[in-house]
């Protein structure tokens, strides 16, 4: 069977940035807060305008081609209580649409994604996987879950999961984007923060403000001094998601972590407070997960 899930929901945030829930035909196995599955659609279908323009007869010879999201959900449900994601029928993804990409690969799945709408039929990945999850998380740790763009989409999950299990450290999501109106998630992070003292939503609009990025919460110790906390290896877990420029991730070459650029997150929290990354093992406090 070419596909087999139907969506059951699209809520458009704004100009291309949407919100799909996705019901399978089958039963969705328990899966932990921060993993991701895949969407697929055949090169048979159609595209949004505009969408950059490529060889049909390649795209129809693939088939159904798939591509990995980060599983999202809503903060909470009904009468504002806590989203179980594993009571959930269906699986959430916050998904930005892409027109444009290298001259000889033309985005291929999200101009057909845009163009679904409720009733409509996609692949949904039968698998659920990936490793960046809480892992090793203390209930008293200050946890600091940044994002840029649908980057957010795992940290829902996170913030619920966390919360469900009487977090009692400190919860600060951290969220860049370019315009307001990204902000897909707002109004139930504004209400889960106002709801429980030890969560904090921290919103960065980049348009508004050219010079400053996420760095510049930490190099300026924004976050310590209005949150009044201390990042040090001993409480804190970081948990980075979206831009590959923002993260800044090492290689691991012979066991080594090396830094084509040290202007990302991942050298200022190393160098800065002496967090550690979790490339080898999930004792470290730094784990990342890029987008593209």
């Amino acid at each position: 069977m070419k596909y087999n899930a139907e969506v059951v929901s699209v809520r458009e945030v704004g100009e291309g940035l949407r919100i799909f829930k996705v019901k399978p035909d089958f039963s969705i196995d328990s899966w932990k807060a921060g993993q991701y599955s895949t969407l697929g659609l055949d090169g048979s279908e159609a595209r949004v305008s505009g969408a950059q323009k490529e060889e049909l007869a390649k795209v129809k010879l693939k088939k159904v081609q798939e591509r990995a999201y980060s599983i999202s959900s809503p903060i909470f449900e009904g009468d504002y209580e806590l989203a179980d994601h594993n009571e959930l029928d269906y699986l959430e993804f916050y998904i930005s649409l892409v027109k444009t990409g290298h001259k000889e690969y033309p985005p291929y799945l999200t101009p057909r994604l845009f163009m679904l709408g409720k009733g409509d039929r996609v692949r949904l990945g039968k698998e659920i996987s990936g490793n960046y999850t809480l892992g090793n998380v203390d209930k008293f740790d200050n946890i600091i879950l940044i994002s840029t763009g649908t980057g957010l989409a795992p940290h829902n999950t996170m913030l619920s999961q966390l919360l469900r299990d009487g977090h009692e450290g400190k919860i600060i999501i951290v969220e860049s984007n370019r315009y307001e109106y990204e902000f897909g998630y707002n109004d139930q992070l504004q209400e889960i923060s106002e709801s429980y003292s030890n969560v904090f939503h921290e919103r960065m609009v980049t348009s508004e403000r050219e010079d400053y990025y996420i760095e510049n919460l930490f190099s300026d110790n924004v976050l310590e001094d209005k949150y009044d906390f201390k990042i040090k290896p001993e409480d804190t877990k970081v948990y980075l998601c979206g831009s590959p420029r923002m993260i800044g991730a090492p290689k691991v070459v012979n066991g080594k972590e090396v830094f084509a650029d040290k202007s990302g997150m991942v050298f200022l929290l190393q160098s800065r407070y002496g967090l550690e990354t979790n490339c080898e093992d999930d004792n470290g406090h730094i784990n990342f997960e890029k987008y593209w």
